[in-house]
C-alpha cells in the first residue's frame, strides 16, 4: 500500500510539472532594459550604457516559411528577427552589413527552454566558443504564475546566471552570447503587458532611474523640471549629449554644447541625458513639463 501511495504520489507530481502553462519569450508588447557596465581601471570611473530591445508590434514576417516577430534594438537604425518554435526554441535572425536577411548571416538559437539538468548549449562569442550547462532547474512565481528558472554555468570560467521562462537571462536578452571582461552587463527590468519583472540587484523597474547618482560624474542640471531651457553645469567639457525617451529611444543629439539646450519642442514627460565627457559616460534625468 505505501509503495503505491508513493507511486501515486510522483506521478501526480509529475502531471503537475508538465501540466504547468508554459510562458513564451517572445511577445508583442515586450521590453527588455538592459545597462553594460564597463570599469577599465579601480582609478577611471565606470561607464554605465543604458540600452533596450523590444518586440511592440504584433506584425509577423514570413521569411524562409518561418514567422518572425521583429526586435528593436536600442539603435532604432538596426532591427533583427525573433521566433520561437513549439519545441520552445528561440531564434534570432540578424541582417547582414546591408541590414539585408539573408541566408549567409542566417538565425541561430539563443535560447533553449527545454533543456534538463546536465544538458549543454553552445553559443559563440567572436569566434569563441561558449559551452553554457544547465547546473539546476527550479521555479519564481511572478503575477501568481509559476516559471521555470534554469541555473546556467560556464565551466571555463565558473561563471553562474540564470535563465527565467518567458523572460530570458538575467544579462540580458542576449546575454548567453555575453563574456563578462572589465564589467558586466545586467537586465534592469522586463515589461509585458502587466508584468514587471524587477531583477534582484535593481530597485525599480526604471532602468534609468535606478543607478545611484552619487556615484557619478559632477554633472547637474537646471531648472528640473524644466519647460524650455536646460542648462547643463559640469567640470569637464561635454563633448556630445543625447536625449532620450525613457523606453530608450533615441530623439535628439548635440555636439556643439554652450551649456543650454532648447527642449521646448519635447513633449511633456520624463528624458534621460547622456552626457559623454573626457572620462566617460554618465545620465541624468529629468522632466519636461
Amino acid at each position: 500500500m505505501k509503495k503505491i501511495t508513493t507511486l501515486l504520489f510522483i506521478l501526480f507530481a509529475l502531471n503537475s510539472i508538465q501540466s504547468q502553462n508554459y510562458h513564451p519569450l517572445v511577445n508583442a508588447h515586450s521590453i527588455w532594459e538592459e545597462v553594460d557596465i564597463r570599469c577599465p581601471t579601480i582609478s577611471q570611473p565606470c561607464i554605465y550604457t543604458y540600452m533596450n530591445y523590444s518586440i511592440l508590434s504584433d506584425t509577423t514576417i514570413y521569411l524562409n516559411q518561418k514567422a518572425y516577430k521583429v526586435l528593436q534594438t536600442y539603435n532604432p537604425n538596426i532591427y533583427a528577427l525573433i521566433r520561437e518554435d513549439t519545441a520552445k526554441k528561440v531564434h534570432l535572425y540578424l541582417p547582414d552589413n546591408n541590414g539585408i536577411f539573408s541566408n549567409d548571416t542566417g538565425e541561430f538559437v539563443i535560447y533553449d527552454f527545454n533543456l534538463n539538468i546536465g544538458d549543454t548549449m553552445i553559443t559563440n562569442h567572436f569566434n569563441t566558443t561558449i559551452i553554457n550547462i544547465v547546473s539546476d532547474k527550479d521555479s519564481i512565481t511572478l503575477n501568481g504564475e509559476s516559471r521555470v528558472r534554469f541555473t546556467i554555468k560556464r565551466p571555463f570560467n565558473g561563471f553562474t546566471y540564470y535563465w527565467i521562462e518567458g523572460i530570458g537571462s538575467d544579462m540580458g536578452l542576449l546575454g548567453n552570447y555575453y563574456i563578462p571582461f572589465e564589467g558586466s552587463h545586467e537586465l534592469i527590468c522586463f515589461h509585458h503587458l502587466t508584468l514587471d519583472y524587477i531583477s534582484p540587484q535593481f530597485t525599480d523597474c526604471n532602468g534609468y532611474l535606478s543607478i545611484n547618482e552619487n556615484n557619478l560624474q559632477p554633472i547637474s542640471i537646471s531648472p528640473n523640471p524644466a519647460s524650455d531651457k536646460l542648462t547643463v553645469n559640469a567640470t569637464e567639457s561635454i563633448l556630445q549629449l543625447s536625449i532620450y525617451t525613457i523606453t530608450g529611444k533615441q530623439i535628439k543629439t548635440y555636439r556643439d554644447i554652450n551649456n543650454t539646450i532648447d527642449i521646448s519642442e519635447l513633449p511633456n514627460g520624463i528624458y534621460i541625458l547622456q552626457l559623454q565627457t573626457e572620462t566617460g559616460i554618465t545620465y541624468r534625468k529629468f522632466i519636461k513639463q
